[in-house]
């Protein structure tokens, strides 16, 4: 199953974001109840983070080998999001979403709504604002959950949740319109370069580039490779990618036509450089819940081939 075309149908050549959680199951969730002390955290910028190669005080944890169901607090199993992604400007272009986004349009930033960039207005050009008006012609059959703030550009003065709910229309003749819910306190980010090393651990002398943390212990990864050239980490091709647990990447990553197999327990990858998917990703196996989570200290790219760290 092609999860990144069945969730993300982007119409345009690259994104940039810190997160990325996909997954084989098609649990769209806008009928669930979230309790309401249930919390994405906080937005807002923390000391080192944002991939700081000097490390801070980002607070984040990769789950322990024998921590069972993992450490996350709930988060994938309670919000089943799709996206977790702070400047959506570009990605919502034509997109369908059949699951969960988590967006803060850079609330909490100099950035928030396309402030601060010269060049760029908030509805025309921005990341952070809505380029092009792009929410308007996304397609989502998820929710949306945003924080509750303000927000104002030219004489509109509503809120996050205001103006996505006059933007976002049903994605079909069936559905109705998204749900829009906002939360007291949302936080989009990722580990900084030293906290994943830091938690990771030394990294085998065999392949220095990667680790597995494996469930069960002392199962490694299968199916990745370095590349021709040493200069980055990719999936191997023709081969199918075998991950079950934490997979530490340091250095930059490049998914190619993925074929993933893994288990309920999903395949998380950290890498401490640029992560590139170019092509669909294929799950294989039967767990019902099988899923994928990227994050980069710097960025994740779709649509274009490696060629940055």
């Amino acid at each position: 199953m092609a999860a990144v075309r069945r969730f993300i149908r982007p119409h345009i050549a690259a994104l940039f974001f810190g997160a990325l959680l996909l997954s084989s199951c098609n649990e769209v969730g806008s009928k669930e109840t979230v309790p309401t002390s249930d919390i994405s955290n906080h937005s807002g910028n923390l000391p080192g983070g944002g991939g700081d190669p000097g490390g801070g005080t980002d607070g984040g944890t990769i789950n322990n080998p024998n921590g069972g169901s993992g450490g996350d607090g709930g988060f994938i199993s309670v919000f089943k999001p799709a996206l977790v992604i702070r400047g959506m400007g570009c990605i919502m272009c034509h997109g369908r979403v059949e699951s969960n986004i988590v967006t803060d349009l850079g609330f909490g930033s100099p950035y928030y709504f396309g402030a601060n960039t010269p060049g760029l207005a908030p509805r025309n050009g921005n990341i952070y604002g809505d380029h092009a008006e792009n929410w308007a012609t996304a397609k989502v059959w998820g929710k949306l959950i945003v924080p509750s703030a303000a927000l104002s550009y030219g004489s509109v003065n509503t809120t996050i949740a205001g103006y996505l709910r006059s933007k976002l229309a049903a994605p079909d003749a069936q559905t109705l319109p998204p749900v829009v819910e906002e939360k007291g306190i949302v936080y989009i980010g990722a580990p900084t370069v030293a906290r994943i090393l830091q938690v990771g651990g030394a990294m085998p002398a065999s392949h220095p580039q990667w680790k597995h943390i494996s469930y069960p212990s002392g199962t490694d990864v299968a199916g990745i490779r370095l590349a021709p050239g040493n200069q980055y980490v990719e999936n191997t091709p023709g081969a199918e990618m075998v991950c079950a647990g934490d997979l530490i990447i340091d250095g930059v990553l490049f998914l190619n036509n993925l074929r993933l197999r893994t288990d309920n327990k999903g395949c998380r990858i950290y890498a401490t450089k640029s992560v590139f998917i170019q092509g669909p990703i294929t799950y294989l196996g039967t767990a019902p819940t099988r899923n994928l989570q990227i994050t980069s200290a710097r960025a994740i790219v779709m649509g274009l081939g490696p060629g940055a760290n």
